[in-house]
Parts: structure tokens; C-alpha cells; sequence
């Protein structure tokens, strides 16, 4: 297949790439020291690949490409990403496989920065790229059955370390609960109007901050509720296309376990969908979703609680976006982000928010009719 990238990403390798001309974040001083803990001979590095909650710059190495990482969390974090990365490697599951330091650890400190380095995973995202429908489909379908086959492996396993955005092991209590959720709408509201800043931006949160906090209870009950009745494993918690690499029209890689986190098996399914399936006017393409779900099912069965409970789970995950977005701006994690985007981030996710509540009964009838011509 050829590969013709998207307007978009043309525009954004350029903006990269200019950006990277004026300030790169990898300087070799700091690609070099890291690399003196690990046997390998660097060849040449410096090519950014970005990364959301961590720097990631592609190595050429004397054993080939290795990518670089450097994190922006803690230590719990981090050991419960490798902890998942090294228990898949032994189930020969296509993640990336880590590379021990000769301290024969994953993790390498320098300075007060965390690093690790990974394998590269030759492949590409479809998402990048206009792709034929038919090819699409079956990109689809990959993706749903390899979501299935991880899904399998996690059940049972509990990695070390420690992630806060899921439920605690061994236990029906969240890391953090609705009420830090509504603490975290309560501080910001404070923060912005101790301020006295008026602008649009302002003014919009102020007017849904009130409804934001009584969505957000409505959305949080199925976890006070179903926590006996939903089955429980360490989710992808990201499973996008864009964390989903292709090569020769077949998966090779599976990326970004970085959200990975014990919470509802169908919680990964919501967010498949809303991803793969999404489309900029309706909540989730259901032609795409029939796809994805079908393969899905062939190779993982899920209730008909599990599949009802998806509709709140989406409109959570939106409302939860805008609550974590909201953290981390006052805990410094999203100052490069410029406010515009920070704003319409919290918009366009009220929006969404809204217009799932209005369609769930739509939603939901149309989700169950998959999952009964399953059975």
C-alpha cells in the first residue's frame, strides 16, 4: 500500500521540525550520558519522536535502532509501566521490549530525570495516513482482536509500582475517588478566580463548573455500584490508532503503556471505540464499531452489563479529561500546553459529554444489538 500522510501531519512534522531546529529538547551531552549505562555503542541520535508524559528520540545504536525515553512522573509509575512491558515480553505479546542498564534495571536515573530504552518497532500508524476503506476495516478488526488477545493475558496479573488513575489492587477503592475529582473542580475554581482573570476561557468554566461537578457524581456512580458486578484487569487504558503500529498490513507493535492501569475490562472497549470509531458528528461510527466489536467478541466475550455500562463510561472518560486537565495545570504537568488548547480541550470534551447523555439510550440499544448477534 502506499502511503500518502494526511494534510495534518504534514503540517505537523513541518511545525516539528522547525520547532526542533529552534529548540531540541535532547541535547547529546544528556543522549550520552544516559547511554554510558547501557553496552551499546551509539552511533547517531537525536531525532525526536515526541511523546505525551514523556521525551521519547530515536537511537541508531551498534545494535540497531533503540528509542530513548525520558519520563515526566514518578518512580511508582514508572516501575508499573515496566513491570507491564516485561510481563508481556515473556507472553511474546508485540509491545517493546526494554533494554536492561548494567545495573541490570530498566530504569536508569541521571541526574533527577528518569530514562529507559527501548527496541523500535518498525510499523506505521493508519491514522496518519489516507487509507482505502477496505484496508481500513481490516486495520479495524486487528485492533479489536489484539485488544481481545491482551486482554486475555492481563487477567489475574498485578504489576508492581503503582498507577493512581485506576482502582487500588486487591480492592473496590479507586487511587482517587470522586470526591478528589470534584477537590480538583473546587482548587481550580479558586485558582482562577483569586486571579481575578476575565476572559472567555474563565467565564465558560465558571458557567459548567457547577454542572461539571453534578455530571461527574452521575457519570462516577457505576464505579460506586457495578465494582462487584464488572470484570477488573490492568487495561491498555490508551488504545488508539495511533498507538497501534501496522507493517505490511498486519499489527507489529502495540505502543504506549504508560495509562495502563487496573480498572474495568470494558473500560478499554469505550475507549477503543471512541477512537477508532469516532467520527467528528456522532459519538462512535457504528458500521466501525461492528468491526471492531465483532473481532472483539470472536476472541473475548463480554455481559450485557459490561456492553450497557459503555455509553456512562464514555461520557466519564470526557468528563474525566476535563477534571485531570484541570490537575495538571496547577500541578505544572500541562504548561506546554498553550491555553487555547487547554480550553478547547475542556470545551470540546463538555460538548462531547453532552451529546453522549442525550444519544445513551440510542447508544446503548445499537451496542447490545452487536453483542446479542454475537451470541
Amino acid at each position: 500500500m502506499v502511503r500518502i500522510p494526511k494534510p495534518a501531519v504534514l503540517r505537523r512534522r513541518l511545525l516539528n521540525y522547525r520547532k526542533r531546529r529552534i529548540r531540541n529538547v535532547w541535547s547529546h551531552a544528556e543522549i550520552s550520558k544516559v547511554m554510558a549505562h547501557y553496552d551499546l555503542k551509539l552511533w547517531k541520535g537525536g531525532d525526536s519522536l515526541g511523546g505525551g508524559n514523556s521525551d521519547n528520540v530515536l537511537l541508531q545504536t551498534s545494535q540497531g535502532k533503540k528509542v530513548l525515553k525520558r519520563y515526566y512522573w514518578s518512580i511508582d509509575s514508572t516501575v508499573h509501566e515496566h513491570s507491564i512491558h516485561n510481563y508481556l515480553a515473556n507472553k511474546d505479546f508485540p509491545s517493546a521490549r526494554l533494554l536492561m542498564n548494567r545495573s541490570d534495571s530498566t530504569i536508569t536515573i541521571s541526574g533527577k530525570r528518569l530514562y529507559a530504552v527501548y527496541d523500535f518497532i518498525e510499523g506505521y500508524s493508519y491514522s496518519e495516513y489516507f487509507c482505502p476503506p477496505k484496508i481500513k476495516r481490516s486495520f479495524i478488526a486487528q485492533a479489536g482482536e489484539k485488544l481481545a488477545n491482551y486482554h486475555q493475558l492481563m487477567v489475574g496479573f498485578i504489576p508492581e509500582g503503582k498507577k493512581l488513575n485506576g482502582f487500588k489492587p486487591h480492592s473496590n477503592k479507586l487511587w482517587r475517588d470522586t470526591a478528589w475529582h470534584l477537590n480538583v473542580i473546587d482548587q481550580y475554581c479558586e485558582k482562577v478566580l483569586d486571579k481575578s482573570i476575565s476572559d472567555e476561557r474563565v467565564r465558560f468554566f465558571c458557567r459548567i463548573a457547577d454542572n461539571l461537578k453534578h455530571e461527574y457524581i452521575e457519570a462516577d456512580r457505576l464505579y460506586e455500584k457495578a465494582d462487584h458486578q464488572l470484570p477488573k484487569l490492568v487495561i491498555h487504558s490508551d488504545y488508539k490508532p495511533k498507538n497501534v503500529l501496522y507493517n505490511n498490513q498486519k499489527i507489529s507493535g502495540i505502543l504506549d503503556f504508560g495509562d495502563a492501569n487496573l480498572n474495568f475490562r470494558v473500560a478499554d472497549v469505550n475507549r477503543s471505540l471512541s477512537t477508532f470509531c469516532s467520527r467528528k458528528r456522532s459519538i462512535i461510527n457504528q458500521h466501525d464499531a461492528k468491526i471492531f466489536l465483532n473481532n472483539y467478541l470472536s476472541v473475548q466475550k463480554l455481559t450485557q452489563k459490561e456492553m450497557a455500562s459503555i455509553p456512562t463510561l464514555l461520557r466519564r472518560g470526557c468528563l474525566r479529561t476535563i477534571i485531570w486537565s484541570l490537575h495538571g495545570v496547577m500541578e505544572s504537568h500541562l504548561n506546554r500546553k498553550s491555553p487555547e488548547k487547554h480550553f478547547n480541550l475542556i470545551r470540546s470534551n463538555w460538548e462531547r459529554a453532552s451529546l453522549i447523555k442525550e444519544k445513551a439510550a440510542e447508544l446503548r440499544s445499537a451496542l447490545l444489538s452487536i453483542l446479542s448477534s454475537k451470541s
